[in-house]
């Protein structure tokens, strides 16, 4: 009869330990690790002030919105997938994550300027693999861009 408890007792505490690895496994799965590192860092730092009181110049017609949901799926959709979810075929194998960007627009940090910081300048200053922009796209293009953004990227 001891043994039966003493076998009881051991393979219940074999099973707790599997539950606790099994939990510790899903948890390191599904941990945010280096996510959102731009909003971490905008909640330390702020947007460089060349950014920070930027706002759009480009007025919100269909034509420029059409426009700006083009440019997107050339330059953005990849990684940030066509509806802007950071689910895209290019970020497979990035740490961190691209952005949820339809997340990021209902965040009080989401400005224009923000936005223009994020496209313009891309990732390398927060060891991101976000390229920057300001030198493949122009002003323009990237502040229609946010327009779309703004205005919704299709389902």
């Amino acid at each position: 009869m001891t043994l039966i408890k003493s076998t009881k007792k051991s393979a219940g505490i074999i099973l707790a330990a599997i539950g606790v690895l099994l939990v510790m496994d899903w948890a390191a799965a599904h941990s945010p690790g280096k996510g959102m590192v731009r909003h971490r860092y905008f909640m330390m730092n702020g947007i460089p002030e060349e950014y920070a009181n930027a706002l759009n110049p480009i007025p919100a017609t269909a034509e420029v919105i059409a426009e700006g949901r083009t440019l997107y799926d050339d330059n953005c959709a990849i990684c940030h997938d066509p509806k802007g979810r950071g689910k895209g075929e290019g970020a497979e194998d990035l740490d961190p994550k691209p952005a949820d960007l339809m997340m990021m627009m209902s965040m009080p940090m989401a400005t224009d300027g923000f936005f223009l910081w994020s496209i313009s300048d891309g990732g390398e200053a927060l060891e991101t693999d976000m390229p920057a922009f300001k030198e493949i796209l122009s002003a323009d293009e990237r502040w229609k861009i946010i327009r779309a953004l703004r205005a919704g990227l299709p389902d």
